[in-house]
């Protein structure tokens, strides 16, 4: 791994490499220096290019694109890591955002959850018996995180009007989004798990597609 792991950080940019050298803690740095650069490898194979030669651009708020000059097919992509795990996803022409989180303990999920959810997202969490709302909690953040990332507003969106199913057992499902009356029909929302201790979700703009999945492992 420690050789796979250099030669993932020799396709970094200038400024990533600075990027990840401003983590205080070696395990960070390495997460980042490995999630990118496998990043700039897939995109590369996409972009018939070199992983080096892959340029990106930034929104106002950070999220990341390809720059025009290898992305005349319109390639468009997201990326979100936990712990040790990474998830990607890439579309053709489509808005795309992507969450995954580690379920664990988190104690000020109930505050989270007054503060962040819906009138109509805490009644159902409310009524969860004790040993679902963890997952309960992670599976609708994911679902709104996706969104919002895909719309390009983050966490600076207002996460209480992006209202999903966070019943764990339940498919994600967009209820409800400011503006748009029936969401499920201009987005599609779906949950997975990665691993076993994951819980991820992806939200792509569009239904009439399907959706692939590929495991990287080095």
């Amino acid at each position: 791994m420690p050789s796979c792991l250099q030669s993932l950080a020799e396709t970094l940019s200038p400024d990533e490499k600075n990027r990840a050298e401003r983590f205080h803690f070696e395990r960070d740095r390495k997460r980042f220096t490995a999630a990118r650069g496998i990043l700039r490898n897939i995109l590369s194979r996409y972009l018939n290019t070199e992983p080096q030669q892959v340029e990106f651009t930034y929104s106002s708020r950070g999220k990341p694109s390809l720059a025009r000059t290898y992305n005349d097919r319109n390639l468009q992509f997201n990326v979100s890591h936990s712990q040790d795990l990474a998830v990607y996803g890439i579309t053709l022409d489509r808005a795309i955002g992507i969450d995954i989180e580690y379920i664990r303990s988190t104690p000020d999920a109930e505050q989270i959850v007054n503060r962040f959810f819906s009138e109509n997202e805490k009644s159902a969490f409310s009524k969860l018996p004790p040993h679902q709302k963890e997952i309960a909690f992670f599976h609708a953040w994911t679902q709104k995180e996706a969104f919002l990332k895909a719309t390009g507003d983050g966490l600076a969106g207002h996460l209480d009007q992006i209202e999903v199913s966070p019943i764990p057992d339940e498919p994600a499902r967009l209820l409800s989004i400011p503006g748009d009356r029936q969401p499920s029909r201009s987005w599609l929302l779906h949950d997975f798990k990665p691993s076993p201790d994951f819980v991820a979700a992806v939200a792509i703009k569009g239904i009439d597609f399907a959706i692939a999945y590929w495991e990287w492992k080095f």
